[in-house]
């Protein structure tokens, strides 16, 4: 967000008035670990060890607290939103194994 100039305090704003409008619900409203304590469908967690955006332990402390059916991967020397890029065979069996054992 630096190198293009938005603050994060407006994109977060921003963010919030789409939820409210699209979702109904606000960002500032919702607990990510609430939620998935409460929720029941299977989720899998990808993440790259080397993210600096969003922290890995949000990943970790969101994977304890779900209930539901879950499976985590954290990936060595991979930034933000790169974990496919960095182990393309691991994170391609996983989501085939994902998506055979919970897909529809």
């Amino acid at each position: 967000m630096k190198k293009i100039g938005i603050k994060s305090v407006l994109l977060m704003r921003i963010l919030d008035l789409m939820c409210r409008i699209t979702a109904g619900f606000s960002l500032y409203e919702m607990s990510t670990e609430e939620t998935l304590n409460k929720s029941d469908i299977p989720i899998l967690f990808i993440h790259g060890l080397e993210d600096s955006f969003v922290p890995c332990e949000m990943s970790i402390r969101s994977h304890a607290a779900a209930k539901a059916d879950k499976e985590i991967y954290l990936i060595e020397k991979a930034t933000h939103g790169c974990s496919f890029l960095v182990e393309p065979q691991k994170i391609s069996d996983a989501l085939k194994n994902f998506f055979e054992k919970y897909g529809q």
